[in-house]
């Protein structure tokens, strides 16, 4: 399968989206359509792009920022190896080059101040959101990296990740982890009653505990693209994996997490 000609990454510097080969007009269907995917979990954010060795002129960063400014995303840097494309991002007021930022580049709908931040490539950084209360229907909680609610999510609300959900209490809403495309992230609960789940692109409205294991806690996951449930007892899941080492990704958000 060919590589895409449009990456999206979260790094320590932002939100990059990253232009590899192909004509223009197939990069601008391809960012479109990436972005369409996952409209809420980008609108608000603010992005850089990397181009490469690509000769960019200002009508063609233009049009690249029109498609992402359909999608309410600001962008505010190009890095290029060629002084032509720098010049033509300078010339519209960009930066041309991508340094870390002062600012969040995206900050999410809920966010507390994190202390550290350990980029673990794709979308995901170790930074993780800790929500302690119960999310009522109406309340939409998005994040790039890994969310905790300590409380229940009733229906009608909804909790979107760019990592991996643990939600210690009652799912009922909806729950989206790897909204960015990751299709490793995971979905714990104490108790499972979804109106939906969805891990990456792939959704789901029949996952339910079995009767057999009604009231423990369990884990959606992802396996050969259907969502699946396992049991998480005293920590440990059906596939012997303890909740802190689902992904080594969380090692920076337990630090965290216990600070908070």
């Amino acid at each position: 399968m060919p590589a895409s000609p449009v990456v999206i990454k979260g790094t320590s510097e932002g939100l990059i989206i990253e232009l590899g080969q192909g004509d223009l007009q197939t990069i601008l269907r391809e960012l479109d359509q990436k972005l369409g995917q996952s409209a809420r979990f980008f609108r608000g954010g603010r992005v850089a792009l990397r181009v490469g060795s690509r000769l960019l002129n200002r009508d063609e960063i233009e049009a690249l920022g029109n498609v992402l400014y359909k999608w309410e995303v600001t962008l505010w840097a190009v890095e290029a190896d060629l002084p032509e494309t720098r010049a033509a991002a300078d010339s519209l007021g960009l930066e041309t080059s991508i340094r870390p930022a002062s600012r969040s580049p995206a900050p999410s709908r809920e966010e507390p101040a994190a202390e550290e931040k350990e980029p673990a490539g794709g979308w995901v950084a170790s930074e993780g959101l800790l929500v302690r209360r119960t999310l009522r229907s109406g309340a939409s909680l998005v994040h790039r990296g890994h969310i905790v609610v300590v409380g229940d999510v009733n229906p009608g609300a909804e909790v979107i990740a760019g990592g991996d959900i643990v939600i210690w209490g009652t799912l009922r809403g909806m729950a989206h982890a790897g909204a960015g495309g990751d299709e490793g992230a995971v979905i714990c609960a104490l108790r499972f009653r979804p109106e939906q789940v969805r891990i990456a692109d792939v959704v789901s409205t029949h996952v339910q505990e079995p009767a057999v294991s009604a009231g423990m806690p369990h884990m959606a996951a992802l396996r050969d693209r259907q969502i699946v449930l396992e049991p998480w007892i005293e920590g440990i899941g059906a596939a012997g994996r303890h909740p802190k080492d689902v992904s080594r990704r969380w090692s920076g958000f337990w630090r965290w997490l216990r600070r908070h």
